[in-house]
């Protein structure tokens, strides 16, 4: 028998929801009785609970199968994260604060790098709008000339929340015929400042 111990890293609450498939002997529960309604679990942003006693393996890996694809990680695994991750968990042991704080920092860092993504995707975006926009006003009026190939597209935070970021200032000139960025390979991204 052991202890699953699920932290979660987010900044607010989540409910865990999960089925118990395995009974406490780790044999697979009759067909009648494995359709039961899900257990549910509120977790508090920053803390952790203990999910369903002492179980057998089977069910406790049976738990973390269904909570993955929700962003649920291993301890084990959070020096090799390499997307965001809402949920950690831990068998025998509670989650150590530190392995909590590191997911906590990664996740600031992937969303953050996702975000100045985001962003050139919307400068581009909104560069192919204007061009549109601007070449169909001009075949509307009988102008002949090309409209203008750059854009400037600008992003300004307005108000900043409780949590302290960093304000966003940043802009992106698009130029047509432009060649796009590198991708990343799959590594882990640069910490920003």
């Amino acid at each position: 028998m052991a202890k699953l111990y699920i932290s979660n890293v987010s900044r607010q609450e989540q409910i865990v929801c999960y089925r118990l498939d395995y009974g406490k002997d780790g044999e697979l529960k009759d067909t009648n009785r494995r359709f039961e309604p899900a257990k549910q679990q509120p977790i508090p942003p920053g803390r952790q609970v203990m999910i369903g006693g002492d179980m057998h393996m089977r069910q406790i890996e049976d738990i973390v199968e269904q909570l993955k694809p929700y962003g649920l990680i291993g301890a084990l695994d959070a020096p090799r994260q390499h997307r965001v991750a809402t949920l950690v968990f831990n068998i025998v042991n509670p989650v150590p604060t530190k392995v909590m704080e590191s997911v906590r920092d990664t996740n600031a860092e992937l969303q953050t790098a996702e975000g100045i993504e985001r962003r050139k995707k919307a400068a581009v975006a909104t560069n192919e709008m204007v061009q549109s926009a601007v070449a169909s006003q001009f075949l509307e009026k009988g102008i002949p000339d090309e409209p203008a190939d750059k854009t400037i597209i600008t992003f300004e935070q307005q108000e900043q929340s409780d949590a302290g970021e960093k304000t966003i200032a940043e802009g992106y000139r698009v130029e047509a015929g432009a060649a796009a960025p590198p991708k990343n390979k799959g590594g882990r991204p640069r910490k920003i400042r």
